[in-house]
């Protein structure tokens, strides 16, 4: 969870500081993408 938080900030910080509500989505999407590279 927080992890998530920290990679989508080095990505896209200001998006998050924009629209915390998006970077939420944004930030699901990432882990998920994440989680399929690590894999």
């Amino acid at each position: 969870m927080g992890h998530s938080r920290l990679y989508y900030n080095k990505d896209k910080g200001k998006m998050v500081r924009s629209r915390s509500r998006t970077s939420r989505r944004l930030a699901k999407r990432l882990k998920a993408g994440l989680l399929r590279y690590q894999s």
